[in-house]
């Protein structure tokens, strides 16, 4: 029997985690016929509906089990009225489930645990021994010191090594990752590599397309320079620094631009301050604050130059879109970053809060266009020949007949 467990799944205000969680999921149906899914989310109509992978069938999923959402109000009447909602959507929902009673001997018996599970980590899963247990790793640690809401952020690193620790296989989707998180980890942990992908269909329709006319689809100014840096607002994502390449650029005679920055901003971490720093700015009239978009990948495709000034990620999905529609980038060189963009290869890397170098990066980029379209044109040929949906459908299904495997001779 096969367990999937994904706290949340297919929202994409839940940001890259959720959107993947549903990628992984569909990626398991490659491979197994009795998918069971335990989530707090739904799994949609459309992503239950899908029938193949880069036309590699899917399996259908066995059954979908429901734990309650817990949500503890704040003093406020927005607050109290989404934990009334909250308990309405928990009518019929599960408190916790054991897996005992699912074990089918003779058969692979895998718990897939999707990232840092606070369903898991609380104890809402009774394991059975039976099951052998992988956790799909999608933060490298230094996430750790600026998302977790500890004091320590050393301490913190370390408990989520412990975390992982206790899985018998670990599924990274950064190779950057996996050595990074190796001195947390001991050697009971078999590992693999599987790269975050995209939604292909999506970007095959608007490749389609003329991007001036998306352009003007979105309402977009032709007179005006486009700049587009999507994700989450929040301090990891680092568009503070966004005000130093506003300021680059128009101190380099660029007076005609607009920054999008689209994205929900997430409150717990720093994401109204970042807001306010931006606003407050003198250069506020450059942005335009969208917050969260469903076609942002419209956003991306219309862009003159994408940009990511994140401060730590693992493999971040939003890279891969700017890749898969064949945008010039300038990112920083954070994390799991490198193993997507080659500098002045596919894109232009600097360093973590160099506002005032990327800056002078995408300055460059708007001067020698032709610069630009061959950089965008290598990141469209990369994705396709490393991280296309194909590539990773591929990829997953050697990892899970290996695990096969290895369960086999155990």
């Amino acid at each position: 029997m096969i367990f999937y467990l994904s706290d949340t799944l297919a929202s994409k205000r839940n940001g890259g985690v959720s959107l993947s969680g549903v990628d992984f999921l569909q990626l398991l149906r490659l491979q197994y016929e009795d998918i069971t899914v335990i989530t707090t989310d739904t799994v949609s109509k459309a992503d239950r509906a899908a029938t193949d992978i880069a036309g590699q069938p899917l399996h259908p999923i066995h059954e979908v089990r429901r734990l309650a959402k817990v949500y503890r109000p704040r003093r406020s009447l927005r607050s109290l009225a989404r934990f009334v909602q909250v308990q309405i959507r928990n009518i019929g929902a599960r408190q916790r489930i054991a897996l005992c009673d699912d074990y089918q001997p003779d058969h692979p018996n895998i718990l897939f645990v999707n990232s840092w599970s606070d369903l898991y980590i609380a104890g809402r899963i009774r394991d059975d021994p039976r099951f052998k247990t992988a956790c799909i790793v999608r933060g490298n640690p230094e996430s750790f010191f600026w998302q977790t809401m500890d004091v320590d952020k050393t301490a913190a690193v370390e408990q989520a090594g412990a975390f992982l620790r206790q899985f018998d296989f670990l599924i990274f989707v950064s190779s950057i990752g996996r050595d990074r998180w190796q001195p947390y980890l001991g050697e009971a942990n078999r590992s693999y590599y599987l790269p975050n992908s995209i939604d292909d269909s999506t970007v095959r329709s608007l490749l389609e397309k003329n991007s001036k006319l998306v352009a003007n689809d979105l309402g977009l100014d032709a007179n005006v320079t486009h700049l587009v840096a999507v994700g989450s607002v929040q301090t990891r994502k680092g568009q503070d620094t966004l005000i130093q390449v506003a300021q680059t650029l128009r101190a380099k005679g660029h007076s005609r631009f607009k920054i999008h920055v689209i994205g929900v901003v997430s409150q717990p971490y720093g994401g109204l301050e970042i807001v306010r720093q931006i606003q407050s700015s003198d250069v506020a009239q450059h942005f335009v604050m969208h917050g969260h978009r469903e076609d942002a990948l419209k956003f991306i495709y219309a862009a003159d130059i994408c940009i990511f000034p994140s401060r730590a990620e693992a493999f971040p999905r939003t890279i891969a879109e700017y890749m898969a529609l064949g945008k010039p980038i300038v990112s920083t060189d954070a994390s799991g970053i490198p193993e997507m963009i080659k500098d002045r290869q596919n894109g232009l890397l600097c360093r973590i809060d160099e506002g005032k170098v990327m800056g002078e990066k995408v300055a460059g980029l708007l001067d020698e266009p032709d610069v630009a379209a061959k950089l965008g044109a290598e990141a469209r040929l990369t994705y396709e020949t490393k991280f296309s949906k194909r590539s990773q459908a591929e990829r997953a299904k050697e990892i899970f007949t290996d695990i096969d495997r290895h369960l086999m001779k155990l």
